[in-house]
Parts: structure tokens; sequence; C-alpha cells
């Protein structure tokens, strides 16, 4: 047993596994790997270049289906997208992914394609949650960069 704890010991903040349970089963699969890979479209020379220069993205070459890059995850790749799309980069697969989840705010209760939306609970705006195609995706962003767009993007989700 892990000190402290005991065999039935829960992990902080009280409910869910077994700190003893996550550990073995952390070391069993393995943590996160911080990058991940997508093939992208739309670039030129110029922009090829400026990709390359982002922090964070490696370019491992072109394929039939477009260029694979390597990005950070999380926070950063949310930015990084959002960045990537409003110069032109169109997605076609993220990380082996077809279809992708996104989450936005708005003051609209309800968004059409939302999977789910929800009031967010301080801020007298909502969440809402959406899934599109991988290569909708780019398209997507720059609409919710458009000026007159109510809806801003909140995270991507790359799982």
């Amino acid at each position: 047993a892990k000190a402290g704890l005991g065999r039935g010991g829960a992990a902080p903040g009280g409910g869910g596994a077994p700190a003893y349970e996550v550990e073995d089963v952390v070391a069993e699969i393995g943590e996160d790997e911080p990058t991940l890979r997508m093939i992208v479209t739309g670039l030129d020379e110029e922009s090829l270049a400026t990709l390359s220069a982002l922090e964070g993205v490696n370019v491992i070459g072109e394929r039939d289906e477009g260029f694979e890059i390597e990005t950070p995850r999380y926070r950063a790749l949310t930015n990084l997208m959002a960045q990537m799309a409003s110069g032109g980069v169109d997605f076609v697969e993220i990380a082996g992914n077809d279809d992708i989840l996104f989450t936005a705010i708005s003051p609209e209760a309800d968004v059409e394609d939302a999977l789910y939306s929800a009031p967010r609970q301080g801020y007298g705006d909502n969440r809402h949650l959406i899934m599109v195609k991988v290569d909708q995706l780019a398209e997507r962003l720059r609409a919710m960069q458009a000026e007159d767009s109510v809806m801003k993007l909140e995270h991507i989700n790359d799982y």
C-alpha cells in the first residue's frame, strides 16, 4: 500500500478510485504524450514556413493527403489550430480521428448542431459542445473568428 493510504484509501479530494489503483493504471498504460500528429492542407511555401516557425510545431513531411505535422496538445493546441485556420490551413485528420469535439461560448441558450448546451454559472453565457468532421473544423473556426460571430471558441478536445 502507498504510504498513509491503506489498501482502501481514496485519492486526495475524496471519491474516485483509490490512489494506488490510479497510479497502477498510469504505470501500466503510460502517461499521455504531450504532442499529437495531424494532416493539414492549404499550405503554400510561405505559409508552410510560417507554420514551421510556430512554437511547438514540427513539420514531419508531405504525404498524399497533405502535410503531416506534430503539435503540442491541450490549451496550446486550441490556440494553434485557431491561428492555423485563420491563416488558411485546413485539417484532414487529427491524431487518427475523422471527428473532433470542441466547446464554444455564446450568449445563445441553444446552438443548432450542439450535442449539449448549458449555462455557465456566474458568466451569463452558455457553453456548447459541438462535434464536427475534422475536415469541417477550420471552416467552423474561421466562422467563430468573424467579427459578427456571437460564438467564440473555448477548447478543442484532442482525444
